[in-house]
């Protein structure tokens, strides 16, 4: 898989980034999400009160742990880009319901999958990304079959049975991630994009829908941020090679 990053865990980066208001900005960061069974006080003061009525909604404790760290993360790795308050920082919904910081000169993505979380930043235009822990999914060849284009379906049933896991998540992960950027959604555009997805392929877009560019246009980044899991950015063609940066809470 192409642009192989793996986290290490020994990082240490400071919850807020000390770092002037944004000029030139493409990021990507890794969250660990787990603070054994506690939520930092810090993080969950952070929140908006939407926030936090959010978190007060889940079922399991495991899963308002991840919400509350996740977005308290979030909202600190954006309030360094921005030399503002975490706490301060207003979320409006962009075009077809994109979040986005108003005013802010950039744009981000934020993704989470079990005690993991990802968040994309960049100035350069629109982006987007998805996280996925690599697992069994005894379902995926019929999913393939009828949720994605017929040419992904057949180059699929003629893989490698040892390959079709890799393969599936490349799949997933690269179409959810210029779904996100675009704010298309998943559900009624998965088999319209057309993407790179067999072992050792460089991830590229292969085919978009009608009126909705060119492939040429976008870039897509894939990477493991931590044993066990997988991530996919959608980037614009002109984009730099992003940071990788690991954000870990200081308690």
């Amino acid at each position: 898989m192409a642009e192989v990053f793996v986290a290490d865990s020994n990082q240490v980066t400071a919850p807020r980034p000390a770092r002037p208001p944004v000029v030139m900005l493409h990021e990507v960061w890794t969250i660990g999400l787990s603070q054994g069974t506690r939520v930092c006080p810090d993080l969950w003061d952070v929140l908006s009160p939407l926030e936090r009525d959010r978190a007060e909604r889940f079922h399991f404790e495991r899963d308002r742990r991840r919400f509350i760290n996740a977005h308290g993360a979030l909202r600190q790795i954006l309030g360094g880009c921005l030399d503002r308050a975490p706490e301060k920082i207003q979320f409006n919904c962009g075009p077809r319901g994109k979040p986005q910081v108003e005013d802010a000169g950039f744009e981000f993505n934020l993704a989470h999958a079990e005690d993991l979380a990802v968040v994309v930043i960049s100035t350069v235009g629109r982006v987007g990304i998805d996280l996925e822990a690599v697992r069994q999914v005894p379902e995926m060849e019929s999913l393939v079959r009828q949720f994605f284009s017929a040419n992904e379906a057949g180059a699929f049933a003629d893989l490698r049975t040892a390959d079709k896991q890799e393969a599936f998540f490349n799949l997933w992960t690269r179409k959810e991630a210029w779904l996100k950027a675009t704010g298309e959604g998943i559900a009624h555009r998965l088999a319209e994009v057309e993407v790179s997805f067999l072992p050792h392929d460089p991830p590229a877009l292969t085919r978009l829908p009608p009126a909705m560019g060119e492939p040429s246009e976008w870039r897509l980044l894939s990477a493991r941020p931590a044993p066990g899991f997988v991530l996919a950015a959608a980037v614009p063609a002109a984009a730099p090679e992003p940071v990788f940066r690991c954000w870990n809470h200081e308690v």
